[in-house]
This record gives structure tokens, sequence and C-alpha cells, in this order.
């Protein structure tokens, strides 16, 4: 095992889908995540998940891995969806935009079964959390949205948003101070950088899945998993 299970951030997939997935307070950590990056009201729904690995033994939870969250009921009212992808693979970051690609249709497939007209489709958010600088600017989050080439004045509104948020870059001057305090603390996730109420209660949330008897042993079992992937 590379690192205990005391030493992983939030930014690491196992402590951050742990905390997304947990029964009781997943929604409001998912919660105060969206918020403070949008900067809005956010109301999480549904938390769902593209894949799950199986527990070692019958009892324990599976390990969920891709989860998106639907806010409220995602029809006609408008209520907008997120997929949350914290990511530590600086070797694969060339591979970053398609990878944003793929997520924003595999999103839409799944939301267009039930909808009848295309302008029913809600809006997609796929949001990068990184450790590493995707793009080489040193900025702490780019913003992608599609344009048209020839008019970029363009109102050309398609309803998919990419975020790639890097915790350690250089935030703008009107980058909200509680998300460059969220990044920091996804980064390093220690009492220290709990450093306002929210990410305090945050910090309660992963002190008691570090103690948590099955989350040890999940964790385990998630070790030898990434391994016989990289075989």
């Amino acid at each position: 095992m590379s690192r205990q299970l005391e030493e992983l951030n939030l930014i690491d997939n196992f402590l951050f889908s742990m905390v997304i997935d947990h029964e009781v307070y997943g929604a409001a950590a998912a919660q105060t995540i969206l918020e403070t990056t949008l900067q809005r009201e956010v109301k999480v729904g549904k938390i769902l998940s593209e894949k799950v690995i199986a527990p070692e033994r019958p009892g324990l939870h599976g390990i969920r891995m891709d989860a998106y969250i639907e806010e409220g009921a995602v029809d006609v009212s408008g209520g907008d969806v997120y997929d949350l992808e914290p990511d530590r693979k600086e070797n694969e970051k060339k591979d970053l935009p398609r990878r944003a690609r793929y997520y924003h249709s595999r999103t839409d497939g799944k939301l267009l079964k039930s909808m009848t007209k295309y302008r029913y489709l809600p809006k997609v958010w796929v949001i990068f959390i990184t450790s590493y600088d995707p793009f080489g600017s040193d900025r702490m989050v780019y913003t992608v949205r599609r344009h048209c080439k020839e008019l970029p004045e363009l109102d050309y509104d398609d309803g998919d948003e990419t975020l790639y948020l890097y915790v350690e870059g250089k935030p703008d001057d009107d980058t909200p101070r509680e998300l460059v305090q969220l990044l920091h603390f996804m980064g390093e996730t220690t009492w220290e950088n709990a450093c306002n109420p929210a990410l305090k209660k945050l910090m309660e949330y992963v002190e008691e899945l570090r103690r948590d008897p099955e989350v040890k042993e999940a964790y385990m079992h998630w070790d030898v998993y990434i391994q016989s992937e990289r075989d």
C-alpha cells in the first residue's frame, strides 16, 4: 500500500468517493463543494455512479466511482447535472479535453432517454479538480465552453460547461476566497487548512471516515484493485 488512509486528501479518488457516497453526509459534502465552486445555491438530488467496485466480502459497501450528481428534479424544471472528477494523473493530462468530451456525451446519453425534446436536456457541468496544472498557465480556474469561431460574441449555449480547478494554481483577483480555500483544503486535507465553517464540517466527515474500520478494509481492497489495474 503506497499511503496510509490517514495520509489521503480529498483530491484522492478513494477518499473523495467515500465522502460523496456516504449515506448520511454525502449530499451535504457535495453541496458544499458545488456551491463553493459555482458561488450559487445548489440543491443536491440524486448521487449516481457509473462504476462500482464490489466489496471484498459480504456485508461491506462497494466502492462507487465516477459519481455524478443530479440537482433536484432533472426535467423541464431545469435542474443541472454535475460530474465531479478529482484527478492526480498528470501523465494523462493531454487526454483531459477528450475525457471531458466523453463524460459530457455519456451523461447526455443517460438523460436523453427520458426526454422528449432536446431543449429539455439539462445543463451538464464536468468539473475536474486536479493536483497538477492541466494547461501549463499556472491558473487556478480554467472555464471551457463551446463557441462559434467566426462569431466569438455569439451566445452559443449548448448546455455543456467544463471547469478545470488546479489546487495549487494562481487565483485571479476575482476568484472567490472560499474557492481558493476549498481547493487548498482538497489538495492538503488537514485541520490547518479547514479555515472556515464549511471546511471544518468537511474535515469532521473526513476524520470520521478515517476512523471507520469498514472504510479501512475497503481501502485495502481498493489498493489491491488499483494494483491489478496497473498490471
